[in-house]
C-alpha cells in the first residue's frame, strides 16, 4: 500500500506543469529562452483565418518557396555531361585500363540550399495556425484542429494563451482563453 501511494504521489508530481507567466517584450526579445517549456502569454491578440473546409485530394506538390522545394526542385535538369564512349586500352601485363581523354566528364551537380522559412507556416495535419499578434516578433503557432473549431473564424480577439515554445519548428498552442 505504501508504494502504491508513491508511485501515485510520483504520477502527480511529474504529469503537473508548471506554467510560466511571460511577459510579451521578454518573449519576443529571446523566445529560446523558454524552448521546451509551456508558459502563458497574456493580452496577445489571436486571429484564426483557416476554416474547416481545407480538403487534400491526390498528393502534395512542392513548390519552391516550400522548405524541401529547394532541394527538390520540379523545373531542374540534370545534365549528363559528354555523351563519348571511353575507350580501354591494353596496359602492361594485359591488364585493361580507361584512356582519360575520352572518359565521360560528370556534370557538375547543383548545390541545394534549404530555402527560408516561408512566412504562412504549414500546419501539420490535425493543426491549424492561429495568428497571434505580439510586438517585433513572427513566429509559427499551432492550434490543435478541435480547439480551433471553438474559436470565431475571421474575428481578431484579445486572448490570454498557454503554448509549448519550440523555436525551431512551430509553438503548439495548449490552451486560449478569450478574454
Amino acid at each position: 500500500m505504501r508504494y502504491a501511494l508513491i508511485i501515485l504521489a510520483f504520477s502527480i508530481f511529474s504529469n503537473s506543469q508548471a506554467q510560466l507567466v511571460v511577459d510579451l517584450v521578454d518573449f519576443a526579445s529571446n523566445p529560446s529562452k523558454y524552448n521546451g517549456r509551456y508558459i502563458v502569454l497574456r493580452g496577445v491578440f489571436v486571429t484564426k483565418t483557416t476554416g474547416n473546409t481545407i480538403a487534400l485530394s491526390g498528393p502534395r506538390t512542392l513548390n519552391p518557396s516550400s522548405p524541401t522545394g529547394a532541394l527538390n526542385p520540379s523545373s531542374a535538369t540534370i545534365n549528363a555531361g559528354s555523351p563519348t564512349t571511353p575507350t580501354i586500352s591494353s596496359g602492361p601485363g594485359g591488364i585493361a585500363t580507361l584512356n582519360p581523354a575520352t572518359t565521360p566528364t560528370p556534370a557538375a551537380t547543383p548545390t541545394a540550399t534549404t530555402a527560408p522559412r516561408p512566412t504562412p507556416c504549414t500546419p501539420p495535419r490535425n493543426w491549424e495556425a492561429l495568428t497571434v499578434e505580439i510586438p517585433n516578433y513572427t513566429g509559427c503557432f499551432m492550434l490543435y484542429n478541435s480547439m480551433a473549431r471553438t474559436l470565431p473564424n475571421g474575428r481578431r480577439a484579445n486572448a490570454d494563451i498557454t503554448i509549448f515554445v519550440d523555436t525551431n519548428v512551430m509553438h503548439r498552442i495548449a490552451r486560449v482563453k478569450l478574454n
